[in-house]
């Protein structure tokens, strides 16, 4: 599965392959978080868009960086664009998420599904009760979460048993949504 952050089109014919979220040196590198399962894939799908589709990024180099300052550092990568040659039009590109092509993935194996096909779809209780839209699929370093409406819910196969991408929802478990609501009230006290 690929991870993906929101996009602001759940029906977007691009998926967000990662994230431009600093500089590396001063000839117009930038550190970059992707979001592919392998995260030098993101060096083979060719031309990387931003959000519009508008503008397009040419990767000339991709590495891990040689070492990294900082534990969360050590997933990032360091990425050279053609056309981007100095520190402050690197700077400049900081928070560009960089999409690709929906049409440049490859086919889904058996019940596999890309992080973008959650996006939009209904969330709903065991009894079937409508908990409101998938808005996003987030990772914070530990493990995938749904934002369904106003909740967080642990993207596992305990607290989400069904994903049906072609009838448009999932199924989650009362357990997660328990945690939600015990989360919710130790935040009150």
């Amino acid at each position: 599965m690929k991870k993906t952050q929101k996009t602001k089109n759940p029906n977007s014919t691009f998926v967000c392959l990662g994230e431009i979220v600093g500089v590396h040196g001063v000839r117009g590198g930038v550190h970059v978080r992707s979001f592919a399962s392998d995260a030098k894939d993101l060096g083979s799908y060719g031309i990387l868009y931003d959000e519009a589709g508008q503008r397009q990024f040419q990767l000339t180099h991709l590495s891990a960086p040689k070492k990294a300052s900082k534990k969360s550092e050590a997933a990032l990568l360091v990425a050279h664009f053609a056309g981007i040659d100095d520190r402050d039009m690197a700077q400049a590109l900081r928070g560009t998420r960089l999409y690709i092509e929906r049409s440049q993935l490859p086919p889904h194996q058996n019940k596999d599904f890309y992080h973008a096909d959650l996006i939009g779809l209904e969330g709903r209780d065991t009894a079937g009760h409508s908990l409101g839209q998938i808005m996003g699929v987030h990772n914070f370093g530990a493990g995938d979460i749904l934002e369904v409406g106003a909740q967080m819910i642990p993207f596992t196969t305990a607290h989400v048993p069904e994903v049906n991408i072609a009838a448009g929802f999932v199924i989650i478990s009362s357990e997660a949504l328990e945690l939600e609501t015990l989360e919710e009230e130790s935040k009150s006290e």
